[in-house]
């Protein structure tokens, strides 16, 4: 018994490289790493999917949707004292140009024209593609973390953690009732944590220009 556990565990485990992801969420929450078996989704509280629900996962950009189906592997809440749950994803759907066009999506934020026609639909000039099933989207939304903080593109990490601090002490929902309050925290938190990382700001840097040579 003992090792048919041990074996669910190894198998239950991705093997595939893992790519942090930059500025891609969907409803649930923001998506943390994502790669060509699977992704792991952080939850501002606790979820509606329940461990073995197979679900339709459409990730969007502004120039395309990929479609993906996946399971519900687990979901757990992240500590005894935090609020946030994490929930693992694993994509049932491992044909090669689903798992590239995944690979390219977490690297990229968009996925060639070779991978394309196999997994992909274009979206045209109006906006109007395929239709998709409505399950659960995922955009991709490349926000300016640099604004909101409100500090240079070539900001130290004196001046982030300075901007950070003061935005922190207003926004924090324990002194702001507001219910956007607690939004904005939590944005100010993850741009905080993007950019005091030197390996994680040098790759948004590198998705930012990208997306804004693309606007």
């Amino acid at each position: 018994m003992e090792r048919r556990r041990q074996k669910s565990k190894i198998t239950d485990k991705r093997k595939d490289l893992r790519y942090t992801t930059m500025g891609i969420a969907c409803p649930l929450g923001q998506i943390v790493d994502l790669s060509a078996s699977g992704m792991r989704i952080r939850t501002p509280g606790k979820p509606s999917l329940s461990k073995g629900r197979s679900e339709q996962f459409v990730l969007r950009s502004d120039r395309q949707k990929l479609t993906v189906t996946g399971c519900v592997a687990w979901v757990r809440r992240r500590s005894l004292i935090s609020k946030q749950y994490e929930i693992g994803v694993r994509f049932t759907d491992s044909r090669p140009a689903i798992r590239e066009a995944l690979v390219a999506f977490a690297k990229y934020g968009f996925v060639s024209s070779a991978t394309t026609s196999a997994s992909t639909s274009t979206m045209n000039e109006s906006g109007s593609s395929t239709p998709q099933p409505k399950v659960a989207k995922a955009a991709i939304i490349v926000e300016n973390y640099y604004k909101i903080l409100g500090v240079d593109r070539n900001a130290d990490e004196d001046m982030i953690r300075r901007a950070y601090w003061a935005l922190a002490k207003t926004y924090h929902p324990d002194s702001n009732d507001d219910p956007a309050a607690e939004v904005k925290f939590r944005k100010i938190n993850e741009a905080h944590e993007v950019l005091m990382d030197p390996r994680k700001r040098r790759r948004y840097d590198e998705i930012l220009l990208a997306h804004m040579n693309a606007a």
